[in-house]
């Protein structure tokens, strides 16, 4: 975390906030496209009703800045598979907040959402090459594994399948 530096609040985001989540989410595709399966025209062309649909199909968060630029975004997807199993997604955090704890913040906020929900682990797929994920991920506990046989497998694609057990009760 920087010295002297205030996070934003990390805060969800239901269907009502389908305009943040556009503006956070095409920001983050724009910026570090690298760093998603969808990329900035798939996305950029949504209406209202698939944002707000979007916004249901998992738990969203979102950091703004306080004069409301996006600051990070993370998405939480419930159900497995396996069951018991959570994944992160859509990780993001904006240049000039990378390395001040916001990732930290969001991931937090991921584990928490994934415990609420009752979730065993919280699971991640990174690429290779983004070696300050993989640390930060390592730092918060996550662990590089085999991903289960149920799960979507995309080591094809340069990616690490991560996880840390979620911390349940008191």
């Amino acid at each position: 975390m920087m010295p002297g530096v205030t996070l934003p609040p990390v805060r969800p985001l239901g269907p009502e906030d389908w305009a943040t989540l556009a503006r956070v989410r095409l920001t983050a595709l724009a910026e570090a496209p690298e760093a998603f399966y969808s990329t900035l025209a798939a996305e950029e062309h949504r209406g209202e009703a698939e944002w707000r649909a979007g916004a249901t199909t998992a738990s969203w968060f979102a950091a703004l800045d306080a004069d409301g630029a996006p600051a990070g975004l993370v998405a939480v997807v419930h159900g497995g598979p396996p069951p018991g199993d959570a994944m992160l997604i859509s990780m993001w955090v904006a240049p000039a907040r990378r390395g001040s704890g916001l990732t930290a913040d969001l991931v937090a906020t991921a584990l928490d959402d994934a415990a609420r929900m009752g979730a065993e682990r919280l699971t991640l797929w990174v690429r290779t090459g983004n070696a300050r994920a993989i640390a930060a991920y390592q730092r918060m506990g996550f662990a590089v594994q085999d991903p289960p046989p149920d799960a979507h497998d995309y080591r094809w694609e340069g990616e690490l399948f991560m996880a840390r057990e979620v911390a349940t009760g008191g």
